[in-house]
């Protein structure tokens, strides 16, 4: 007994004595130096045990993010508190060490501001006014149509850059663009919403994509298709959800329609496209008086049938009364 207690004592913990993983206060170290057992399953007298050694968590992070949502949720929100205020703090460290001109710890002397440096460091813009927001709104369009990371914004050739173009110009946190881009995506759902409801009142065309992500958890697009009254096509991806259920087409149409309903505030009711392309009549003329012959042709499953119907709205045999009347259900101007 005594050897297996001095041999414990060599193992080393995978807990961290600082976690910066917030979700380690659900796991316990299991004693092997490799692994940390969940401590919620435990007290269900589940033994759950993952892979943590040398500061590895995402194996924890998968658990509870399956596991246990609601924990997962909470452990979320309380590192997006701290990071915020993490890079708030940061931000007025490094706004007062700009202004006093007092360089970084570690810094060498050779590093100090000139002179010139000194006096662009007080001539910077407003950090809230219409130069440096048109500066933001810029970035934030660059880095979301170009798909960059967040973390170029603090990257040094990045802020040499920004000097080298403007130097008045103030340098922000990665943290601070991240939550600008958010701000800024539900504006433009807004917008995608009202074009939708404007140009698709009759139809609009919708594709999907599933891929899966590096940490194995499955992704859903929707993105929906149509086009203006300038005839402009329009394409646009305005959600994209977990979708960690089986593949199957009963699923996928599910929560493509739960998307188009909850996301867009599409309504999927039955449509009358006779009815629409009444309406429209005056805006697509010509469109509109074939759409018109196009869904008067009966559905058949013989082609035959088709052809036969076909046919015999082009060509009537009836009477005069029948043929004026089925030549007036087409005329553009009834």
């Amino acid at each position: 007994v005594c050897t297996v207690s001095m041999s414990m004592k060599h193992i080393k913990s995978v807990v961290p004595e600082k976690p910066v993983f917030l979700g380690w206060k659900y796991f316990c170290d299991f004693g092997d130096g490799v692994h940390a057992f969940c401590l919620l399953c435990a007290s269900e007298e589940k033994e759950k045990r993952y892979k943590a050694c040398k500061g590895m968590t995402e194996g924890l992070k998968k658990h509870l993010k399956n596991v246990h949502g609601q924990i997962w949720k909470e452990v979320e929100t309380d590192t997006k508190k701290r990071n915020e205020e993490k890079a708030k703090i940061e931000e007025e460290v490094e706004s007062k060490r700009r202004k006093l001109g007092i360089a970084k710890p570690g810094d060498d002397m050779k590093n100090q501001p000139t002179i010139k440096d000194m006096v662009s460091k007080f001539t910077k813009v407003d950090p809230s006014g219409a130069i440096q927001k048109k500066y933001d709104e810029a970035l934030i369009e660059m880095i979301s149509c170009n798909f960059l990371p967040f973390k170029l914004v603090e990257s040094p050739e990045f802020h040499n850059l920004i000097q080298c173009l403007n130097p008045a110009i103030n340098l922000k946190s990665r943290y601070f663009y991240s939550d600008l881009a958010g701000k800024y995506a539900k504006e433009i759902i807004e917008e995608v919403k009202k074009l939708i409801s404007e140009y698709t009142d009759a139809s609009l065309a919708i594709t999907t994509d599933i891929w899966s992500s590096r940490s194995q958890d499955s992704y859903i697009s929707l993105t929906v298709h149509f086009v203006d009254k300038q005839f402009r096509l329009h394409r646009w991806t305005p959600a994209v959800s977990l979708f960690n259920q089986s593949h199957t087409g009963e699923n996928v149409q599910e929560k493509l329609e739960d998307l188009l309903q909850n996301k867009l505030n599409i309504d999927l009711d039955f449509i009358d496209m006779l009815q629409w392309w009444k309406n429209h009549s005056q805006m697509f003329p010509l469109l509109s008086f074939l759409a018109r012959i196009v869904f008067a042709v009966l559905a058949a499953s013989s082609k035959s049938e088709q052809c036969s119907v076909q046919l015999a709205l082009l060509f009537p045999t009836e009477g005069p009364a029948s043929t004026q009347t089925r030549w007036r259900t087409f005329s553009p101007s009834s």
